[in-house]
């Protein structure tokens, strides 16, 4: 423009505040990304709404230009949508860990038709096997199917990956296309959360957090039984294990009911 020949200089690196508050800004980011958690800080433990805002601030880091207005390169772009895949995987399919760092083409994670399905078809995919047998699960909601379309297709070649599993490693020294890890999956998860609402959360929080979220919700019989076929589990795990809501929340429906039945016969009695 009139201040600055954009066709030399591509960024604005030639206005000198542009350059100071990008400085800053990486600095500001390097600090994010490096400091430490307080030990003897109470951290709250995030909920849904909060799982559900860590995948909007993945998807915030998915754009083609930093916080500091560079642009990114193709693989950190891609880095981030699979953060952003990952998390949002986990939490409509809220499986254990273990299904997704070890997620296969072809043999997990296979196209029926023209869509994506999670498979779980051999003995010692999943530890309860034995109980409920080969699961094949849909990938959904729609979109969750284009992010693994586009992941699978167009973004996982890039890194020139020399074997079968879906996820690679997002660490930007790593380049040889390695496998994700579960200690750089539980990274994943613990960090993006911190970031995006200052709570922490890990792996094996996801489940009870989408089980306690399916109750407050009064999720019906049937739709608890269909969440624990989809979890693997007996509907006695799903209540004895996996639902961390205090007695009040799990008590409030049955008190509500009550306080119900008891106005309609009162008033049965009045008439």
């Amino acid at each position: 423009g009139e201040y600055s020949d954009n066709t030399l200089y591509d960024n604005y690196n030639d206005i000198k505040i542009v350059s100071w508050l990008r400085a800053l800004a990486k600095e500001l980011s390097r600090k994010a990304r490096t400091e430490k958690t307080d030990a003897n800080r109470t951290v709250e433990t995030a909920n849904y709404n909060d799982l559900l805002k860590s995948c909007e601030y993945l998807k915030q880091d998915t754009k083609p230009r930093g916080f500091n207005g560079d642009k990114r390169k193709e693989t950190a772009i891609a880095r981030s949508k699979m953060r952003y895949l990952l998390l949002c995987l986990a939490i409509h399919i809220p499986r254990r860990a273990k299904v997704f760092y070890n997620m296969k083409l072809g043999r997990t994670l296979r196209k029926i038709g023209d869509k994506w399905h999670l498979t779980l078809w051999l003995p010692g995919d999943y530890k309860t096997f034995d109980t409920y047998g080969a699961l094949t699960i849909p990938i959904q909601p729609e979109w969750l199917q284009e992010l693994l379309e586009d992941w699978v297709s167009n973004l996982r070649p890039l890194f020139k990956p020399k074997h079968d599993f879906v996820f690679l490693c997002t660490d930007p020294k790593v380049t040889d296309g390695r496998r994700l890890s579960v200690g750089n999956l539980r990274t994943i998860v613990m960090t993006s959360v911190r970031r995006a609402t200052n709570k922490a959360c890990s792996t094996r929080d996801i489940r009870p957090i989408v089980v306690q979220e399916a109750k407050d919700q009064s999720f019906t019989d049937a739709q608890l039984d269909s969440l624990a076929y989809l979890m693997a589990h007996s509907r006695e795990t799903q209540t004895r294990i996996y639902d961390k809501r205090n007695s009040e929340k799990k008590a409030m429906l049955a008190l509500e009911g009550l306080d119900n039945l008891s106005k309609l016969s009162l008033n049965q009695a009045d008439t």
